[in-house]
């Protein structure tokens, strides 16, 4: 028994989590077996007000009073990062998470749909029970794939720029035979080449960083390797895209290589895209339903390799930012991602423009309906034709980690980021 002070057995009511969040009335648990329910704090109430705690390290309640009392317990599933006990690096990331407080917009955000701000401005978060950085330039820098080992190994003491990759989060992600899972997902951190992709570009441009604020660079300036969404401007689907093909070939078996290309699972990427409305001219948390749950689902693609979704980069931004519309009708638009608020202080923004991997969802059949949803170098979102000339698109690779790739060392900084086991 954890509670003292209770008048009786019939005094105490335990109210259970189920699958679809209802809580069920049951008995007392065995508290040396009750390894996947916590107490939910916020809900649980005695007759006396009294304070009720968890005891973490004994798996019991806690209840502080001289008074007797009548209790109604209320036991929740445990989240992922409470839950997990091994070396993986969903596991031990997902343990950083940070307190969700509007003003710690630097750090790792938990998306259980209760984000922890005055809701004035209507900020929502995922909701999916996912773990995302957000804010400016948070630690989440990873080291990886061919040319990486003597860092990971300990040999040598920084990795090299091109194997530098940066953790979007810990996702709920539909995989191709293993179920729903936990895993990281990563980002490169900066663009990929026609060289790592293994395909032509359609430009390369030099662009100087003075005029470029708060870019995550390594040198004074940078060069953009940009290539169309499609190869055939009368289509926008996914797998027919040669960056579809580029990606899950030359990019995961030979820029990666043999050793890394094992250590990503093959997931469901959902590729259907979405209607302007849902993603363009809608906050993240509606972006996110119509990617994950909505037409992106049309078309799913098993794949390793693929692009961010919208509603990455827009939960990337730091949270004040998250009633915001993705895209901008006029410059500087405070209600809208092309202010400075988001600019500097979206950690994904390159500003530089880069595809996604959602696709403008029409039904119509003249050119503008055969686009694709990218970023633009103000940092607005907004669509561009799949084979375009007029703007120059870059592109980052986006993969997931399998859930028994283990973490071994690293800070997730620039300097040092984090380390794979190998």
């Amino acid at each position: 028994m954890p509670l003292n002070n209770v008048k009786s057995e019939e005094n105490i009511a335990y109210m259970y989590e189920q699958e679809n969040g209802d809580y069920v009335l049951g008995k007392e648990p065995d508290w040396s077996q009750i390894n996947d329910y916590i107490l939910n704090s916020d809900l649980s109430k005695c007759s006396n007000n009294a304070p009720l705690s968890w005891d973490k390290e004994n798996n019991t309640i806690i209840l502080k009073t001289e008074k007797l009392a009548t209790c109604k317990i209320y036991l929740r599933k445990k989240f992922y990062g409470e839950s997990c006990n091994d070396d993986s690096i969903a596991c031990k990331i997902s343990q950083k998470v940070e307190d969700n407080s509007v003003t710690n917009d630097n750090g790792l955000i938990f998306h259980d749909g209760t984000i922890d701000v005055n809701n004035d401005n209507n900020i929502d978060d995922a909701g999916d029970y996912s773990y995302r950085y957000s804010g400016s330039n948070p630690q989440n820098y990873i080291c990886f794939g061919n040319g990486s080992e003597n860092y990971n190994n300990g040999t040598d003491n920084s990795c090299p720029t091109e194997n530098k990759y940066r953790i979007i989060g810990i996702i709920p992600t539909e995989t191709k035979d293993n179920g729903t899972q936990m895993l990281v997902k990563v980002i490169k951190a900066e663009f990929a080449t026609a060289d790592e992709l293994g395909i032509e570009r359609v430009a390369n441009v030099t662009y100087n960083s003075a005029g470029i604020v708060n870019r995550h660079i390594e040198n004074e300036y940078t060069k953009l390797d940009s290539f169309d969404w499609s190869s055939d401007k009368k289509n926008n689907t996914w797998e027919d895209s040669p960056l579809y093909n580029a990606l899950n070939d030359h990019f995961l078996n030979t820029t990666l290589g043999s050793g890394w290309n094992d250590k990503i699972e093959e997931v469901k990427w959902n590729a259907g895209g979405a209607k302007w409305y849902a993603l363009a001219t809608s906050k993240p948390s509606v972006a996110h339903t119509a990617e994950i749950n909505g037409t992106g689902k049309d078309a799913q693609v098993n794949a390793k390799i693929g692009l961010m979704y919208a509603h990455d980069y827009a939960f990337a931004s730091s949270k004040e930012n998250w009633f915001k519309t993705l895209y901008c009708s006029k410059e500087n638009d405070t209600t809208c991602y092309w202010g400075s608020g988001n600019k500097n202080n979206n950690w994904i923004f390159n500003h530089l423009c880069e595809w996604t991997i959602s696709r403008y969802y029409d039904n119509k059949t003249d050119d503008a309906a055969y686009s694709a949803f990218g970023i633009y170098e103000k940092g607005y979102f907004g669509t561009a034709s799949a084979v375009t000339t007029q703007f120059r698109f870059g592109v980052r690779p986006v993969f997931y980690l399998k859930s028994n790739v283990s973490l071994s060392g690293g800070q997730g900084t620039k300097e040092e980021p984090y380390k794979v086991a190998i």
